[in-house]
This record gives C-alpha cells, sequence and structure tokens, in this order.
C-alpha cells in the first residue's frame, strides 16, 4: 500500500511539473530553472521545477503569515515592506518583481552608490567602489529567477545603506586632512569597508536568494548589518513607499484612454449628424 502510494505521489508530482513546465517563461525566468536542463536531463528539470515552485509558495505563505501577526490597523514600515514585496513576487508573469527591483535601484542603490563612488573619486580611492560592486552587486547577476532576485537586491540595497551609514563619518573626517594624516585615514576608511563587505556582506546576497521563508531572509539580512530589522525596513521605504504609488498611477492612465476613446467616437457621430443634415 505504501509503494502504491509513493508512485501515486510521484505520478502527481510528475504530472503537476509537467503542467508547470507549460508555461516556459515562468519557469526560466520567474522560477530560475534552466532550459538546459530539459535536453540533458529531464528528471532533473522537473525536480527543480517542483523544488523552485515549492519554495516560491512557500515564501508567499510566509509573507501571509508575517503581515498576519503583525499589529493589525497599524501599517509599520516593515508590514509594508513585507506587503510590497508579496504583492511583487504575486504577480507570476514576472512585471511586478522587475518594477520592485527598478524601483529599489533608482531610489535606494543608484542615489547611495553614486554619492559613495563621487566621494571615494575625489578621495583617489576607486578600489572600494569595484569592491563594493564585485562583493554587492555582482552576486546578484548570478542568481537565476525573478522571485528570488526581489530578495537578492533588497538585501544588497541594506547593504549599501549600511556600508554609507558605516563609512559617512570617517569620510566627513578626512575632509581638511593632508598628507600622512590624510594617508592614514584613507587607510582607515578602506579598512571599514573591506571589513564591513567581508564580515556579513560577502555571502548575504547569495543567502538572500536561497531564503526558504521570509522571516529567515529578514533575520539573515538584519544579521548582516548593525541596526537589525528597522534598520532594513528604513533602508528601503523610498522604494516600498512609491511602490503602490508607481501602480496606481496606470488606472487613470487607462481610463483617460478610454474616455478619449469614447469622446472621439462622440465627435465622429457629431460630424456624420452634420453631414446628414447638410444633405
Amino acid at each position: 500500500m505504501s509503494d502504491m502510494k509513493l508512485i501515486l505521489e510521484n505520478w502527481s508530482n510528475y504530472s503537476k511539473a509537467q503542467k508547470l513546465a507549460e508555461n516556459p517563461q515562468y519557469i526560466h525566468e520567474f522560477l530560475g530553472v534552466s532550459p538546459v536542463l530539459l535536453e540533458s536531463d529531464s528528471n532533473e528539470y522537473y525536480r527543480q521545477i517542483l523544488e523552485q515552485q515549492e519554495l516560491y509558495e512557500g515564501m508567499l505563505d510566509s509573507i501571509k503569515k508575517f503581515i498576519g501577526k503583525q499589529v493589525s490597523g497599524q501599517l509599520t514600515p516593515i508590514k509594508n515592506l513585507a506587503r510590497v514585496i508579496g504583492q511583487s513576487i504575486k504577480d507570476t508573469t514576472g512585471e511586478a518583481a522587475k518594477k520592485f527591483i527598478t524601483l529599489i535601484q533608482t531610489q535606494v542603490i543608484n542615489p547611495i552608490f553614486k554619492e559613495i563612488t563621487n566621494v571615494l573619486k575625489k578621495l583617489k580611492l576607486d578600489t572600494i567602489s569595484k569592491f563594493i560592486s564585485d562583493k554587492i552587486f555582482t552576486p546578484i547577476n548570478n542568481i537565476q529567477g525573478l522571485f528570488k532576485k526581489v530578495f537578492a537586491t533588497t538585501t544588497a540595497a541594506v547593504l549599501l545603506y549600511q556600508a554609507y551609514q558605516y563609512a559617512k563619518p570617517f569620510i566627513t573626517g578626512i575632509k581638511g586632512l593632508a598628507g600622512k594624516a590624510l594617508d592614514d585615514a584613507k587607510g582607515k576608511l578602506v579598512e571599514k569597508f573591506q571589513e564591513f563587505v567581508k564580515g556579513g556582506a560577502a555571502n548575504a546576497v547569495k543567502t538572500a536568494a536561497q531564503a526558504s521563508g521570509f522571516d529567515t531572509w529578514l533575520k539573515a539580512t538584519a544579521g548582516a548589518i548593525v541596526g537589525g530589522i528597522p534598520l532594513v525596513a528604513d533602508a528601503l521605504e523610498p522604494a516600498t513607499t512609491r511602490y503602490f504609488k508607481v501602480k496606481k498611477t496606470a488606472g487613470p492612465n487607462v481610463q483617460k484612454k478610454g474616455q478619449t476613446a469614447a469622446q472621439k467616437k462622440k465627435a465622429m457621430r457629431k460630424a456624420a449628424k452634420k453631414a446628414r443634415r447638410r444633405e
């Protein structure tokens, strides 16, 4: 009986994987399962589909539970973060995930990285900018699957935010120094950046992409920085507060286009009516 149950379960899982595989864009882009496997090892291909699907469903469930545990009626920064991430990965077309990733890049990562690189360039410490890029940003490019990239990108943004907050006093203290004093201060700044990135940032982005639940991701990201969970929410707030505003802007535009079309039809009817009168 147990053997038959196992056979049925395996068949059910295989059928589920085949059904999911009917949408290759979802499998390859959203879940991150390599299409090459389908040709080289179809069993492994379907196994990975099921594995990634379970990971994705588990993440959605964990976000729902996390939000449910928060104080009812209060939209705290961390609750809003969970809500936004949940909405961004709930859309399996990947468009919402891309939108949130873009917001993180434009509202958090790019402005901070630009400020850091400008200061470091003046101090002739361009190597630190490359170091940050290699350790924080490069790992994101190696991550397959949009829903996992959401978590990796948010973690990268938090790390960059922390790096800047961490180094800001040293950067400010360097101003006005010269000679050996300046060289010593620059050396300490380099050490601080390296210490920070090597300490928790080196593996934090990869860990974020492999998180099995929202709590796991949040604790791992918070554990890699000084400031904990509140800092995670604060760092990402420029993107999270804008997410629903961006989504809402699509509604009125669509409606406006519909009204314009209706107005055009009305104008055409009037013109036709006038033409008949002339006749």
